[in-house]
């Protein structure tokens, strides 16, 4: 469920009888006039779950503890009750640009096209520039992009990605308004829109198209919404980047800046919602229709189509939407659909798995399980992981040996080795899941080194399981290491297969696809929403009827090229093989499909009809170019090659497709737009139970938002605080925005501004020696909520942790405890820092005091609703801690 601010709670809560501890009398003051007692039945009308659970259970009146509080923080709400947050500007306060998406989505057959509409307002008295990074599905072509002002379209062009770049940055310089789609990865693109005029409304209209999933009878449809925070491995290049993101740019992963978007605060939205509409077509019968993530309204026909529509209350974009739907009849042996122009004709076809004695076919195998234990999987998703393994572990057959390992800023193994699935080892098993806890950075290369690593005696067939949101940045660099891998185990006349088990609200579904593809396996996602034992069901559904492997195409009596993928998967029973492809002329044949099922010979063969003249749908023209891409893009795992991005330029030139090489870029050149622009990130909304505040370095060297740049909009965000307290959300995101060292962050003009950043910009920590820092609870004196003090402390956490970083660099044993008492005053100011007691050992703990009273002198809070002084006593918990 999403996170509430107390204040979008307040209107509904204290319309229950509450009993209060003291000192929240005085905050509740606005609302005594509603403070009557209603039914239970009321309450859970107005409550939700889980907190009309506890007025069921108790029946009495409800009591503010700290287990009332925690539950407060999940209560589903209205998007629209949740504070959004607020670009400050001299004494102003504006919402950031983007105000709504609109997804219109139809389905035809097997294919999906989507316009996606990104609608902008400026709301500042002058021009502004604005970048968005997003996400889009990593199987989809990007082929189409507009901007729309007023009644003006101005269609965009596909050019090289240094042309457009130029293309765009001229236009800004000129006045003129314009806007420039770039790729990141294959599911992370960055919208930039330059000189949007004061006060002025324009839309952004992307277009892509894309292969719907298929598995043993359910199509999936899946539209991204956010971009997950990702782990930056590697050591920092430059204090300079590439782009506006909360990460420097790293030796293993060089744009981190570019796919790492400012996320706002916990119990803040950014301020855009989303609508979505779908409709599928009826070429075969649809029935139960469902969608786990999300509320919808469905209509449907009698000839068992149907429309699809968002449900307004549950606009905020902070997850994956995720259709399924079956189909009613038992599917063709194979499908073609095909198109020609004047020109060029090209094909997709789709081959479903024929029938076999399945349980033949399953022979020992030696089962891997790889548990993400990293900061992003605190909370939901490491339980869904631990429902999983349960889930997972029932199934193992005795003839079958496994392993359990898990990662985070290290490795860890149950075993040295894989040892067989009886009943002994399966329990010591489940008790080594069950105590598992999440935090520190995502270090994937080293499970992956212990999960396929072949050396050893097993002769067995091995099959490694990923269960992870994959929320990591150096995705190329792990997928031509699990490619190698599985080179390696063929080599020595053994199988290695990967699969991967999606777990969370929007994880990175890139690396995990990539994954199952670069290990010749499959992959399953559970969203948060949904019981990830039935993931689990038809993971092991997949792994168990593995039936045709060695897969080859051959083409008889009609002539084809290039079709893809050239490295054809495994033929699994519930998934279908699709590959696109040309063809050079009309007429009849055969397409051979062979392999080994159970090691003996397999042979499939099956009619196709290539049509002459023009016709068709297109899409399918775009299908081929987008899998022709993908094909030379894994060449690129091993590193850059000219040739390759040579190639892939080209056929995305001639299709129209957004690539790492290739952008769109409109520009309206019929005006010139006057003023001085200034930039403004756009900050993302925190992905659903992913817990930000659980990637200790992340919260560390990312304030909530950065926003601005040198020229002088202020990064410092406004958010409407717990019971209708003013609360800054953090700012940042100037010019040196998480610079390494002290962490400069700018905060407006030239970039100056307070310190955020600490020496190191990724999730996590790689280090074996981890330096933590733990914060306490506060004890208040005054009339400002202890949650809203607590929220500022944790922005500036980065602070107090470089102080004691940069003194154990002095003593490397350095730990304790400090104290400071400090006053705030009626605006929000620190006027006093006082330590009130120092554990830290001698000369470096005194520094530490020194340092961390100096920092705060500096800070600002939200000033107290009810006016007057404010002290606060506050413990700060210092020690080196082990991963």
């Amino acid at each position: 469920m999403a996170p509430i601010r107390l204040l979008a709670f307040a209107a509904a809560f204290c319309t229950v009888s509450l009993l209060l501890p003291t000192g929240f009398d005085g905050l509740l003051e606005a609302h005594k006039a509603q403070a009557d007692e209603i039914t239970k039945k009321e309450a859970k009308k107005l409550l939700g779950k889980p907190l009309s659970a506890k007025v069921d259970k108790t029946g009495e009146p409800l009591e503010l503890d700290d287990d009332l509080l925690g539950l407060v923080e999940t209560v589903w709400t209205d998007p629209g009750e949740t504070p959004r947050f607020e670009v400050v500007a001299g004494k102003k306060r504006y919402g950031l640009p983007l105000k709504h998406t609109h997804v219109d989505a139809k389905i035809r057959g097997t294919v999906v096209q989507v316009e996606v509409t990104q609608s902008y307002t400026n709301p500042f008295d002058h021009p502004i520039e604005t970048l968005y990074v997003f996400p889009l599905p990593e199987n989809s072509a990007v082929n189409a992009m507009q901007m729309v002002i007023g009644d003006r379209v101005i269609e965009a062009d596909i050019k090289k990605r240094q042309e457009a770049r130029k293309l765009y940055d001229d236009a800004k310089a000129a006045g003129h308004t314009a806007s420039l789609l770039e790729q990141e990865r294959p599911n992370v693109f960055t919208q930039s829109v330059a000189n949007v005029g004061a006060g002025e409304s324009l839309d952004v209209v992307i277009g892509y198209v894309q292969d719907l999933t298929y598995d043993a009878g359910t199509y999936e449809f899946v539209f991204p919404m956010v971009v997950g925070p990702r782990y930056i491995p590697g050591d920092k290049v430059s204090a300079t980047k590439k782009g506006h993101g909360w990460s420097l740019d790293t030796t293993e992963v060089g744009d981190a800046s570019r796919v790492t978007p400012p996320i706002v605060g916990a119990g803040e939205r950014a301020g855009q919602d989303i609508s979505l509409e779908l409709e599928a077509d009826a070429e075969l019968a649809i029935h139960n229709i469902r969608v786990l993530t999300h509320e919808v309204v469905v209509e449907t026909e009698s000839d068992g189509s149907f429309k699809l529509a968002l449900a307004e209350l549950d606009s905020l974009p902070n997850r994956d939407f995720v259709l399924r739907y079956d189909v009613a009849e038992t599917a063709p042996v194979a499908t073609l659909a095909t198109y020609r122009d004047d020109k060029d004709g090209y094909f997709t076809l789709m081959v479903h798995p024929p029938e076999l004695d399945l349980d033949a076919l399953v022979g020992a195998r030696e089962l891997i399980f790889v548990v993400d234990v990293s900061g992003s999987m605190n909370g939901k998703p490491l339980a869904m992981c631990k429902d999983a393994m349960s889930q997972a572990l029932a199934q193992v057959r005795p003839v079958d040996t496994f392993n359990v390992i898990t990662f985070a800023g290290s490795e860890a193994m149950l075993w040295n080795e894989a040892r067989p699935a009886n009943q002994t080892n399966i329990n010591e098993a489940l008790g080594f899941v069950d105590q598992l806890s999440a935090g520190g950075g995502t270090e994937m290369k080293n499970a992956i080194d212990a999960a396929l690593d072949s050396s050893g005696e097993s002769r067995r067939n091995r099959y490694v399981f990923f269960m992870t949101d994959g929320l990591v940045g150096n995705e190329e660099a792990l997928l031509q290491r699990t490619a190698a891998y599985v080179a390696d185990f063929e080599k020595l006349e053994r199988k290695a297969r990967v699969f991967g088990f999606g777990v969370g609200s929007a994880p990175n579904r890139y690396l995990m696809e990539g994954l199952a593809e670069a290990g010749k396996g499959a992959t399953v996602f559970a969203s948060n929403r949904e019981d990830p034992t039935l993931a689990v069901n038809r993971f092991f559904g997949l792994i168990d009827h593995v039936i045709v492997e060695d897969v080859q195409l051959r083409w008889e009596g009609v002539e084809v090229s290039e079709v893809y993928p050239t490295d054809l998967p495994s033929f699994f029973a519930s998934k279908p093989l699709v590959v696109h492809g040309r063809m050079a002329s009309s007429g009849e044949g055969q397409v051979v499909l062979t392999g080994k099922a159970a090691n003996q010979p397999f042979e499939l063969r099956l009619s196709v009809d290539f049509p002459d003249g023009p016709q068709g749908d297109p899409v399918h023209g775009t299908l081929w170019a987008r899998a022709k891409i993908k094909e030379l893009e894994r060449d690129q795992w091993s590193g850059y090659d000219t040739g390759v991005v040579e190639a892939i330029t080209e056929v995305a030139l001639a299709h129209r497709i957004v690539t790492p090489y290739t952008s769109f870029v409109a520009v309206d050149r019929s005006r010139v737009v006057k003023g001085t622009s200034k930039t403004v990130v756009q900050g993302v909304d925190a992905a659903e139970e992913v817990d930000i505040f659980g990637l200790e370095a992340a919260v560390e060297t990312l304030p909530p938002v950065q926003l601005g740049d040198s020229s002088g909009v202020s990064g410092e965000g406004f958010g409407v605080g717990s019971f209708g307290t003013s609360g800054r959300g953090g700012g940042g995101g100037g010019s040196g925005a998480g610079v390494s060292g002290s962490g400069v962050s700018g905060h407006g003009v030239s970039g100056s501004g307070r310190t955020y950043g600490s020496s190191s910009s990724s999730l996590g920590d790689k280090s074996v020696s981890k330096p933590m820092l733990k914060l306490g609870r506060p004890q208040v004196s005054g009339s400002l909520d202890k949650r809203v003090i607590r929220k500022v402390i944790g922005q500036h956490k980065s602070e107090v942790k470089a102080c004691y970083e940069k003194q154990l660099m002095v003593d490397g044993t350095l730990a304790g405890r400090l104290e400071v008492k400090f006053s705030i005053s009626e605006d929000g100011v620190v006027i006093s820092v006082v330590i009130v007691s120092n554990t830290l050992s001698a000369e470096p703990g005194e520094a530490v005091g020194a340092c961390v009273a100096k920092a705060m002198e500096s800070w600002n809070f939200p000033a107290a609703q009810g006016g007057g002084l404010v002290v606060v006593t506050y413990p700060f918990n210092f020690e080196v801690g082990k991963e």
